[in-house]
């Protein structure tokens, strides 16, 4: 009776786990979708919040209009889904993901000209996953907006 308690909660608490890693999973793949094809040009930076958490959301959308008005490009001038400004057709690999209660980190990797892993750190927001940071070989999203003073 006790070992069918323990595995009647073992498997309770795998259940959300799992369902939360798919959920995670579905989000990073609707972002690579857009990636699969050397006509696609990448998921649309045009609504920052449908992709990253409101804090990074505003920095970024705030660092666009500020550069625009300065006629230049802004902290972020390529695709930060592949750490690139052009690619390739590539189909990205999702996982290993791990889930805490209201965060998730995921790799995720691809071959566009060369091998990429990048790490993504997520957030459970009202909206659903949104991106916190997201760590390239060479640096990480938010710091790019944090040196600008945001």
């Amino acid at each position: 009776m006790t070992t069918m308690l323990a595995l009647g909660i073992a498997a309770a608490l795998a259940a959300p786990a799992a369902q939360d890693q798919a959920s995670v999973r579905a989000f990073l793949t609707g972002i690579y979708r857009h990636h699969g094809s050397e006509k696609q040009k990448g998921a649309s930076l045009d609504d920052p919040k449908r992709w990253f958490e409101p804090g990074l959301a505003v920095a970024m959308r705030r660092d666009a209009r500020d550069a625009a008005r300065r006629g230049e490009v802004g902290a972020l001038d390529g695709d930060p889904f592949c750490d690139c400004q052009d690619f390739e057709r590539f189909t990205a690999k999702i996982g290993p993901i791990t889930v805490a209660k209201r965060s998730a980190r995921a790799v995720v990797r691809f071959r566009n000209g060369r091998p990429m892993t990048l790490v993504y750190d997520l957030v459970s927001t009202s909206a659903g996953w949104r991106i916190r940071d997201i760590t390239w070989p060479e640096g990480h999203l938010r710091r790019l907006f944090l040196k600008r003073g945001q």
